[in-house]
């Protein structure tokens, strides 16, 4: 036992050596695509708040938790971040990928179910109510067949059902897009370099973009849903890290974009991690001690709220 525990310990910080290498590449690689990692957090159902990201072991400051590719993202330049508008055009009437459809089902709420727990007291109109509640009913009826669909086609194990949304998203979150998983299975020594990390999982994602273009399911959210989606999930940052972008002899550019692993995160007015943009990906690190099953929180006002 004591040697087996032994083994470990090299190889977690051989992996954790692996990691931070390839977030240095990133920062400083005009063209470096990063392995997707979630580190040692979990989601779990929050009081209030429906879900939420607790971390799983004690996390010290600067704690890696997040590197992330958006499911939908827009650029502009520094000091003007794109309007949410832009991603809801990305998505409406648009073939997109199982994963990604199964993102956005899970983060559509009913926004009068919303403000009706929000305001008990409050009026609302129970034919509004009940019209509401029958379209999400359809929606989530239709994306689910949409999904269930391309299981059959494709042997995809990702749920449809809503009543265990908590398991898929835990599944979400330790999955990704695929790709990052596949590159993992078709590759033992992934973590041995942050260069071999980088050229397993662009070959994934390459061969994941082939299959999925078969694979992609018309978006079933019209642009009111996804406006509803979008504004209580995406992230904007008005400018980029400016240091990552004059290491990689870039001009800072704005950025609105939906990363669902990010959008887990609640809000804090003291939180305890920090987010930052680079490129397309997101880092979150823990900026203060997290204990074991402390829930990790987040500043929706960006790095300058």
């Amino acid at each position: 036992k004591l040697s087996t525990a032994r083994h470990r310990v090299p190889a977690a910080a051989a992996a954790a050596a692996a990691q931070q290498a390839a977030v240095q590449q990133l920062l400083t690689r005009r063209s470096y695509a990063p392995p997707r990692f979630v580190g040692h957090i979990q989601v779990e159902r929050v009081p209030s708040k429906r879900y939420g990201l607790v971390a799983i072991e004690n996390l010290p400051v600067g704690s890696l938790l997040l590197v992330v590719p958006p499911l939908v993202a827009a650029y502009g330049p520094a000091g003007a971040a794109p309007s949410n508008n832009e991603l809801v055009h990305q998505l409406e009437g648009q073939y997109i990928d199982p994963w990604r459809l199964q993102w956005l089902r899970l983060l559509y709420r009913d926004p009068t179910t919303a403000a009706a727990a929000n305001s008990a007291s409050e009026y609302v109109d129970a034919d509004a109510v009940a019209t509401q509640q029958a379209d999400q009913a359809q929606l989530q009826h239709n994306a689910g067949q949409a999904l269930l669909q391309q299981q059959q086609q494709d042997g995809s194990r990702l749920s449809t059902d809503s009543s265990d949304d908590l398991a898929v998203l835990q599944q979400l979150l330790a999955q990704g897009d695929g790709a990052s998983a596949a590159a993992a299975a078709a590759t033992p020594s992934l973590l041995d370099t942050a260069h071999a990390a980088a050229a397993a999982t662009a070959a994934a994602a390459d061969q994941q973009g082939a299959v999925s273009m078969m694979q992609r399911v018309l978006c079933p959210f019209n642009a009111a849903q996804l406006q509803q989606v979008i504004a209580e999930n995406a992230y904007a940052e008005q400018s980029e890290d400016l240091g990552a972008a004059l290491l990689r002899e870039l001009d800072p550019e704005s950025v609105t974009g939906l990363w669902p692993e990010f959008a887990l995160l609640n809000h804090s007015c003291t939180p305890n991690t920090v987010a930052v943009v680079v490129g397309q990906y997101l880092l979150l690190r823990a900026i203060a001690p997290v204990l074991k099953g402390e829930e990790l929180t987040g500043s929706y006002l960006g790095r300058l709220g």
